[in-house]
């Protein structure tokens, strides 16, 4: 499983200004655990929260959007209705978590160590978390996949080189001009089965997009520029206003149609095929 790290650096001397009036040796040790330092033990802080062998364990409120932000990919799962946990596997001692979790907006960074500890060993590239099962969730990722499962509420999933793979996306709380659940990447494809959410955007550039009903949708809007779309809704779904259209490809539409239906289907790629079909 993915994990990402950032690590935060700090050289403690005599010259440089104190972080508060306590000294900035004691305070940075104290926050970072720094060689060269002497703290008797991590004080987690909102703002800065060292990560243990033990897993990162953060409190989420409820009216909170997490934001997790990682130079590598996550695998999202569902988990306890306050707290979210980093895996202890990504949250060793030479791990460092950053959480900033006041405001709106809770914010976790596991962003690879610029220059990682001796002995810390490789940064994976993959961070396992564990969230409230239905906490709005947006993820910036950048060099892999970013998966979630069983998860309820809005979601905003975004990497640049890897896959976006969802399943039994339930979000029903759609965001002022846009969808609950949003996937996005560039060079990758977007996956997503057993969805409930009644609206869904899903973006890619070199990739396909393979999205799969459990419940019919409303709203679905999917674009790619290289590869082919292919979207599944139940035999119950009502009729759609179909937006279906290819340069280099065949287009099939297997729903019921109709133009003036509330119910829209936009579905766009140049170098590739558009299918829609309907369950059985």
């Amino acid at each position: 499983m993915i994990r990402s790290r950032r690590r935060v650096t700090s050289r403690c001397s005599a010259a440089e200004p104190a972080f508060g009036r306590g000294g900035s040796c004691l305070l940075a040790a104290a926050l970072l655990g720094l060689a060269g330092c002497s703290s008797p033990a991590a004080l987690p802080v909102d703002g800065l929260h060292p990560a243990t062998g033990h897993g990162a364990v953060f409190d989420l409120a409820s009216a909170q959007r997490l934001v997790i932000v990682t130079d590598g990919g996550v695998d999202l799962d569902a988990g306890s209705a306050d707290q979210v946990t980093v895996a202890p596997e990504q949250a060793g001692a030479a791990v460092v978590s950053r959480w900033s979790g006041t405001g709106p907006q809770a914010e976790l960074d596991l962003s690879c160590p610029a220059h990682p500890a001796p002995g810390a060993g490789p940064c994976s590239q993959t961070a396992r978390v564990t969230v409230p099962t239905g906490a709005a969730v947006t993820v910036q990722a950048r060099n892999a996949g970013v998966s979630a499962i069983g998860l309820s509420g809005p979601l905003n999933l975004e990497t640049v080189n890897g896959d976006v793979t969802v399943v039994a996306a339930a979000a029903a709380d759609t965001p002022a001009g846009g969808s609950p659940v949003q996937l996005t990447t560039r060079n990758g494809s977007v996956r997503a089965d057993g969805l409930r959410a009644p609206a869904l955007s899903a973006f890619t550039v070199n990739g396909d997009v393979d999205l799969s009903w459990a419940t019919a949708p409303g709203q679905v809007t999917a674009d790619t520029t290289n590869g082919s779309i292919e979207l599944a809704v139940p035999a119950a779904a009502p009729a759609y206003a179909v937006s279906a259209g290819t340069v280099h490809g065949g287009v099939h539409v297997g729903v019921r149609s109709d133009p003036s239906s509330a119910n829209r289907l936009s579905l766009s790629t140049v170098n590739g095929s558009v299918t829609v079909d309907s369950g059985a």
